[in-house]
């Protein structure tokens, strides 16, 4: 028995990806759904469903969802509440964890009507907060733990990632899909200089004491320097070696 037809009405229904159906281009694929089961749109199927049947549902796949750039989604979460296209690769291989303050640059918009509601670019400020503690969205907690440094990725986020039905303010409505192109700049960084110039990410061995030295003093240091991975410089025999500070010498 047919409980409801979208071809016949000429209508279409937007799935997520993640339920268990196979969608083929051009084709038709068939899903069992057993009670109690779920039907886009349709009553009268829960009702039918409480009922004990098993409900069937052939589905033509009309068109794939597109991501802002073309590109193919990743499946941040796995069940398709976080969609991620990389738009810039990131350098390296380690990646942000749980408690670090990591800093991006971001654009939020409206996946509905495009409209822009945030943006850290348009306050010329990064923006930083400690991952996965809950200082934002989820949908940000689970995407920027897969960016690398560098690395500028576009983010679609379903409402139970974001502000669900409450929404947020005046430009983010009830059970609102977001677009964020994000941007991580660097993760567990200080800038030692003003103009954005110098960060100092300290490692695993941490120093002891509160002092520390003066421009002009003379250091001994072990150090190594990397551009894109690659090392251009290093100390004698990767070594510790006698250097001072604020001459023309110095590293």
């Amino acid at each position: 028995r047919i409980l409801r037809s979208m071809h016949n009405c000429g209508m279409t229904a937007r799935l997520a990806l993640g339920m268990a159906c196979v969608l083929l281009a051009g084709g038709t694929s068939a899903v069992v759904l057993r009670t109690p089961g779920w039907v886009p749109g349709a009553s009268a199927s829960r009702r039918d469903a409480s009922r004990g049947g098993v409900l069937v549902a052939a589905m033509r796949l009309a068109s794939p969802m597109k991501l802002r750039g073309g590109g193919d989604a990743i499946d941040v979460t796995g069940d398709g509440g976080v969609l991620k296209q990389v738009l810039l690769d990131g350098t390296g291989d380690e990646l942000p964890l749980k408690n670090d303050d990591v800093c991006v640059h971001y654009v939020g918009t409206l996946q509905s009507d495009g409209s822009k509601f945030d943006s850290s670019r348009d306050r010329s400020a990064p923006f930083t907060f400690k991952l996965g503690q809950g200082k934002v969205i989820k949908g940000w907690d689970e995407g920027v733990a897969t960016m690398k440094r560098g690395e500028k990725a576009v983010f679609t986020v379903r409402s139970d990632y974001g502000y669900g039905v409450d929404g947020s303010g005046d430009k983010i409505p009830s059970n609102a899909t977001l677009v964020f192109e994000i941007e991580l700049l660097r993760w567990n960084e200080r800038e030692v200089t003003t103009d954005g110039g110098v960060f100092l990410k300290p490692l695993d061995q941490k120093g002891t004491g509160w002092r520390h030295p003066d421009r002009n003093d003379e250091v001994m240091v072990k150090y190594e320097g990397r551009v894109n991975g690659a090392v251009f410089t290093s100390s004698t025999n990767n070594d510790f070696e006698l250097v001072k500070l604020g001459t023309p010498t110095c590293p």
